[in-house]
């Protein structure tokens, strides 16, 4: 299957995994909007000016710690920007306080389920309405890390891993 020519969302909270994927994305012929943290995707846009066509169409402000209508409307912004959505990579992440279980204050928690899980909802609920009422159909690639398979591996991250593992189910 070519991806030339699709419409992608990639959620990025600008690391190099997130620069890594729009990087390979653009380069098999994908048309992209990178959302998340303004300010955080800048340095991202940049280095990717520096080594890619004009693939990238732009950035949109997404705060996976936002209200419904919050990601909505990015989310709107983002279709507009594109035309339509073929395909939502979502690897946005926090990780939040590194921390034992039972030291790890609510607010904190509250936070890591917010951006992890309950913001990946909102973007799935939100470009998958637009597939829906459009009949065009399309692809949700939701990634996360081993951390949301595996217990034990990375001490300190019991909430992040619990959200991870809702993504994955998020995902099946």
């Amino acid at each position: 299957m070519s991806l030339s020519g699709k419409n992608v969302l990639l959620t990025s909270n600008g690391d190099e995994v997130s620069f890594n994927l729009a990087l390979n994305l653009s380069k098999t012929g994908c048309r992209l909007v990178l959302a998340g943290n303004g300010s955080g995707l800048a340095n991202t846009m940049k280095r990717l000016k520096n080594c890619l066509n004009d693939n990238i169409v732009g950035v949109v402000e997404l705060d996976m710690n936002g209200t419904e209508s919050l990601v909505d409307e990015a989310i709107h912004r983002a279709w507009c920007s594109l035309g339509q959505i073929d395909a939502l990579v979502n690897c946005y992440a926090y990780e939040g306080t590194v921390t034992a279980p039972l030291d790890l204050t609510e607010d904190e928690l509250d936070k890591i389920i917010r951006v992890n899980l309950k913001g990946t909802w909102l973007v799935c609920k939100a470009v998958g309405k637009r597939m829906r009422d459009n009949a065009i159909g399309g692809s949700f690639i939701l990634l996360t890390t081993i951390i949301g398979t595996e217990r034990g591996l990375y001490p300190g991250a019991s909430a992040y891993g619990a959200c991870l593992a809702g993504v994955n189910h998020l995902a099946r």
